[in-house]
């Protein structure tokens, strides 16, 4: 994702090829490690964002509501007629 886990996961890297050119398997599992590392660091923070994001559009939605009656505007199909057969209320004849 960014910053100190990228430069971790690179050194990483580094430490796991240098283990593995000299024969060294502690430097090799070492840098697998921060390799590891690295990745949960980036879960953790991508979780962390997304439970923000939640919690944030959460917010937002439950701000319009508990204002009262109509709280949200709009009204549904037929608000505002008059009751009756559905015609123009006129009566003819």
């Amino acid at each position: 994702m960014g910053g100190e886990s990228s430069l971790n996961k690179g050194k990483g890297k580094a430490k796991e090829m240098a283990g593995k050119a000299t024969g060294d398997e502690r430097l090799a599992a070492e840098g697998r490690t921060d390799q590891l590392r690295s990745k949960g660091e980036d879960a953790m923070k991508s979780a962390t964002q997304r439970a923000k994001g939640v919690a944030d559009s959460l917010r937002h939605r439950d701000k319009g509501k508990g204002s009262g009656p109509g709280a949200g505007g709009g009204g549904g199909a037929g608000e505002g007629r008059s009751g009756g057969d559905g015609g123009s209320g006129h009566e003819t004849g």
